[in-house]
């Protein structure tokens, strides 16, 4: 029996079986990552048509490694993200105002909302914009700021994902010339298009 990790959460596999595809237990259990698993790995058995259980083993295996690039993907753009509303909230609450009072309240509240809804909402998006623009403040600025807070985090992320990325391709190579499909497949999963909930 093997452990997979999909995000956080342990999940226990069943190997596929050696007897054919009517055999194959993927998972235990009725998890909503085990019922997405599985749903991945029927999907690619259908397009990549793997012979022979090794070769059923890879597209498992690669079906684990989307689903961490997947997560992986939205991790990294979280940790982002959550670097971005720090930066943007500190950049608010720097912008000099006439009124002390009102500024020392939103220094307290307003700025952390402001940065929420930055990143929630378009339209006070574009106010926020114009407002940290007259200021002074470029957004090239603020993102290269926020890339640097979180620089350690993001670039243990990258490393991760250029790893298993790498691993696919070299799974991909040893299936054969069935990149083109797993490419398409990949592209909907990780902009979260694929249908397999």
């Amino acid at each position: 029996m093997h452990g997979a990790s999909v995000g956080h959460k342990a999940v226990e596999i069943l190997p596929p079986a050696s007897k054919g595809p009517e055999l194959l237990q993927l998972l235990k259990g009725s998890t909503d990552e085990a019922r997405e698993l599985r749903a991945l790995y029927e999907q690619l058995i259908l397009d990549l048509r793997p012979e022979g259980t090794l070769s059923r083993f890879m597209v498992y295996e690669i079906a684990q490694i989307l689903l961490a690039l997947k997560e992986l993907n939205e991790i990294r753009e979280a940790t982002f993200n959550a670097a971005m509303r720090v930066v943007i909230e500190q950049c608010l609450k720097d912008v000099p105002s006439k009124d002390a009072e009102a500024h020392a309240k939103y220094i307290l509240v307003g700025a952390k909302a402001d940065a929420i809804a930055w990143q929630s909402n378009k339209i006070r998006r574009r106010k926020i914009n114009a407002q940290l623009k007259r200021a002074g403040y470029d957004l090239g600025w603020i993102k290269s700021r926020a890339y640097e807070a979180a620089k350690e985090t993001l670039e243990r992320l990258d490393r991760t994902i250029a790893f298993h990325e790498e691993r696919r391709r070299r799974l991909l190579h040893q299936l054969g010339p069935v990149e083109a499909v797993l490419t398409r497949l990949e592209s909907r999963l990780i902009e979260g298009k694929a249908g397999i909930n």
